[in-house]
Order: C-alpha cells, then structure tokens, then sequence
C-alpha cells in the first residue's frame, strides 16, 4: 500500500498546485470540485469489504484530511451503489454541517437534480455518456475500460520496470505555468498525459457565466457556500475498480 499512498499524496498535491498557480493567475480563492462516477464499483466486491483497504483508510485518512482540508467546494458521487449512499448518509450524521453540505450523492447521473448541478459546473463536451455528456470515454485517461478489460493496459503496465511517478518526479513533468514567474521551479509529481479534448480546454477553467446566484435554487439540498465553522471532523472515502 505504500505506492497506493505515494500516488494519493502525489495527486493531491499536484491539485493543490494546480488550484494555487490558477488562484494567483485569476486573483481569487479556486477550489476543486470533485465529480466521481461510481458506475461498477463493486462489480467485484466493494472497497469497504476489503480488510487492507479499511486498514488504510484508517491509517492515513485523517492524515490526508488534515494535509489536504479544504482543498474541495464540492465533491459530487453519481451513479452510487445503495450501499454507498447508505454509508454517506450515516457518515454525514457525524460529519459537522460545513462538511456535508459539500458531499452530493445520487443514485443516477441523469436524475434531474444531478443534471442541473453538473450543467452549472459545465458543458456536456466536458463530461463521458455515463453522466449524460458527450465527450467520449477513450479521451479521459484511466476512466475506461477498467482495468481488468483493458488486456494491453495490464499488459504495458507489467512490462514496467520502474513507475512513472516516483520520489525523484515525474518522467516527464508538465511545463511550468510561465504566467507566475515568482512560482519556485519544481517538477510535478504526475505524468504528462496527451488526449484529443481540445473541445473541452478552455471550459474546465472558464467559468459557466450562466450559472448565476440562482443556479441551485430549487434542487434539493444543495449548498455550495456556508459560513465558516469551528474545527472540523475528518472525513476519508477510499473506492477502488
């Protein structure tokens, strides 16, 4: 599990980067939002039912949530099995209300309330037919195929020798943002990845001017802003395919 960390930890930190290079080149607090396609999870078994997997959850996830508190305004699950949905909704019981205002779950991606937040966030050219878009699943890199159905996937990624993030950065690191020259100069710990999703370029950083004060006005319990609120409680979901 020690690899399955350092890629957790690479990943959130390369967001954090990404969320602070954009910050400071659009002078305003970003945050992320977060959409999870739970389509197949648990077609082999579900996470939760995997002694090493609860094991690391409780190891490192309060850790993670301190390290990483914040970083999300909202983090939407779609196509949630019942048994996610029963777990968040116990989990929110003990969650401080600034926290579970920013977890969605829906059973169905294209559920109307799920449809209006997702054409806030943007475009049907930015999200795959499993969420009711259009971009196609071959352009988003590790969505689909699984893994399992994938054979050259497993086969390219046993014929690795070393992996493609380690302590030492990247393989081949994607270019600094020449926009923030007082940025320190560091490598980021992901690899460089190429897709034809030209289309959907300029919509991931350009905000949905459509989506006015009133965008969430009359779907259920959404709230995307709220006060700030004493200490927070830690909060760890940890899937797998």
């Amino acid at each position: 599990m020690d690899n399955d960390l350092q890629l957790m930890r690479t990943g959130m930190e390369y967001m954090m980067k990404l969320l602070d290079d954009n910050s400071y080149e659009r002078k305003q607090m970003l945050y992320a939002i977060k959409v999870i396609d739970l389509t197949n999870l648990g077609r082999e078994t579900l996470p939760i039912f995997v002694p090493e997997i609860r094991k690391f959850a409780q190891e490192n996830g309060k850790q993670m949530m301190e390290m990483y508190c914040d970083q999300d305004i909202l983090i939407l699950m779609l196509n949630a099995p019942f048994i996610v949905r029963l777990v968040l909704a116990f989990a929110t019981t003990i969650m401080s209300k600034r926290q579970s205002n920013r977890i969605k779950t829906f059973s169905s991606a294209t559920s109307a309330d799920a449809q209006k937040i997702l054409r806030a966030i943007g475009p049907p050219s930015m999200f795959p037919a499993s969420l009711g878009g259009t971009r196609k699943e071959r352009s988003i890199p590790f969505y689909f195929p699984l893994a399992q159905d994938d054979p050259q996937r497993i086969k390219s990624w046993m014929a690795l020798s070393s992996s493609g993030i380690s302590r030492s950065g990247a393989s081949n690191p994607p270019p600094r943002n020449e926009a923030l020259d007082e940025a320190p100069k560091m490598p980021l710990g992901v690899n460089s990845l190429s897709t034809d999703v030209e289309e959907v370029k300029d919509a991931e950083l350009t905000p949905n001017t459509e989506a006015g004060p009133g965008a969430f006005a009359d779907v259920a319990n959404v709230e995307l802003e709220e006060p700030q609120a004493p200490q927070s409680h830690g909060w760890f979901c940890c899937a797998a395919p």
